[in-house]
């Protein structure tokens, strides 16, 4: 299955960058291969699609000139840059101008696919939800990107946060639905002295139809209840259901994480 992440154009950091490759005979070939890495992930580049769709990620309204990239990378003389200096400038480039993410579609660290995540087509109401929690809750809204993964693949989308008293209270737009959940972190020094994310209420979803009725809304209304049962959370007696390990998040749908960590994890709710 493909899986979608974002990268950061400023922080991602060239490890491998090869113009040329072998065949399966040996010879030498114009089939590049690079690989990047970004918050201890690395993703991998093979071939001049993929390279192309890198490039041109890094400047969607002003793509490159094919013509000079391939003289500096199969036609250098003693002036051409490296391979690795190049795009590590193309890249500082595309971030000065502004260009602050890309989107990497990959299997298992292999990109298939690139896009800056301006070209993404994305839900844009999510601030209505925005302003519903941030009224409830009395915080500052953080809005942000996230994946959510369905039997139909994983799908970037737009979430908004509220903090409160280190709970975070997160809405992330469906497109037709809203899905709502509470998250905090609990400690416990045999099992998690690190720390371990928890559901603190089973996860919601609602219909955005259903939601339309300013404050009195079906979206306000589950946003109250959830924020009285929880805003108090961390001065309580936290019971852990079962100390069981979760599966690797890449591995279930993201509503069947998020129930494990409430159904596991002693929700409040």
């Amino acid at each position: 299955m493909i899986d979608t992440d974002i990268i950061s154009v400023g922080a991602m950091r060239f490890n491998t960058t090869m113009p040329l490759t072998r065949n399966k005979k040996g010879l030498l070939i114009q089939h590049p291969y690079f690989s990047i890495s970004d918050d201890n992930a690395e993703y991998h580049f093979n071939g001049k699609d993929v390279m192309w769709a890198f490039l041109d990620a890094l400047f969607p309204d002003d793509p490159l000139p094919r013509g000079p990239v391939k003289d500096d990378l199969w036609a250098p003389t003693m002036e051409s840059p490296s391979m690795y200096q190049l795009f590590t400038d193309l890249a500082y480039e595309a971030f000065t101008e502004g260009n602050e993410y890309l989107v990497l579609y990959h299997t298992d660290g292999v990109v298939s696919m690139v896009q800056s995540l301006g070209e993404v087509a994305l839900h844009n109401d999510i601030e209505r939800a925005g302003t519903a929690l941030s009224q409830i809750v009395k915080g500052e809204p953080c809005y942000s990107f996230t994946k959510y993964r369905d039997r139909k693949g994983t799908h970037l989308r737009r979430m908004v946060t509220v903090y409160h008293d280190k709970i975070a209270y997160e809405i992330i737009d469906l497109g037709a639905r809203w899905y709502f959940r509470v998250v905090s972190q609990v400690f416990n020094a045999q099992y998690w002295p690190d720390g371990e994310s928890i559901c603190l209420r089973k996860p919601l979803s609602v219909q955005k139809s259903a939601t339309k009725n300013g404050d009195k809304s079906l979206l306000s209304s589950m946003i109250w209840q959830a924020f009285n049962d929880t805003k108090g959370f961390q001065n309580r007696d936290i019971v852990v259901r079962m100390f069981k390990p979760l599966p690797a998040l890449s591995s279930v749908l993201t509503r069947e994480y998020d129930m494990l960590r409430w159904e596991r994890y002693g929700g409040s709710a």
